[in-house]
């Protein structure tokens, strides 16, 4: 059983995975999305601008989102420039980061019954590859910088010492009515910083796009 990752470029495929991360987390922790609107309160969040998508004989089974302006984390995290060139001077990178644009991977969602095939890491994985997070969408030639905003179990799940992605924290992420369904006290959520040249390895970072892994021969578990 292989597994196709690929960036989403056609209408139809961006359309494919805004449902298909819509419907999951409309499901699972009552948020929407919109186009050109959004109110935290009122659970509405916007929709990112760019999709990898993953694919099993042809099913939607995973995906991931990156919103290459108007970013949450600086949006509705509070991080200031300050904290971003810290980090950079930190990492002795400040001088190949000048006027660099920031992005954010986000909206990981794998289908329900699929999550024991290793899916989640692999589109991952490829949502660092050069081409998709550090893709020229812009057509300004601009070094990219990444953010991430997620609870503390799953940054600590994907990234070091568990992973072999590095990052950087940067702030506590405010509370919001909308994340009541996965954060808590003792999960809250974190701002980070992924410096690329620094934090990503380079058999992740140069990873070509589309890309094709094996999975274990067995079946999904039934969707509930």
């Amino acid at each position: 059983m292989l597994l196709k990752i690929s960036i989403a470029k056609t209408r139809a495929e961006v359309l494919r995975c805004q449902y298909f991360i819509a419907e999951t987390y409309n499901r699972r922790y009552q948020i929407m999305f919109s186009e050109d609107s959004h109110d935290l309160d009122a659970r509405i969040e916007p929709y990112p601008q760019k999709y990898l998508m993953g694919t099993v004989d042809g099913l939607i089974v995973c995906a991931f989102a990156l919103y290459t302006r108007d970013t949450y984390v600086e949006r509705y995290g509070g991080i200031t420039d300050d904290e971003v060139q810290a980090e950079l001077v930190a990492s002795g990178v400040v001088d190949r980061y000048v006027n660099a644009t920031r992005r954010e991977i986000t909206k990981l969602v794998v289908r329900e019954g699929w999550e024991s095939f290793g899916l989640a890491r692999h589109i991952f994985h490829a949502a660092l590859s050069r081409g998709f997070c550090e893709g020229d969408w812009d057509a300004d030639g601009r070094p990219v910088l990444l953010l991430v905003c997620a609870t503390v179990s799953i940054l600590d799940r994907f990234f070091a010492p568990k992973g072999p992605v590095h990052s950087h924290y940067l702030a506590p992420f405010p509370r919001y009515p909308i994340h009541s369904e996965y954060r808590s006290e003792h999960d809250p959520m974190q701002s980070r910083l992924i410096i690329p040249e620094v934090d990503i390895p380079p058999e992740i970072r140069e990873l070509t796009l589309p890309a094709v892994f094996e999975l274990p021969a067995r079946s999904p578990k039934a969707e509930g």
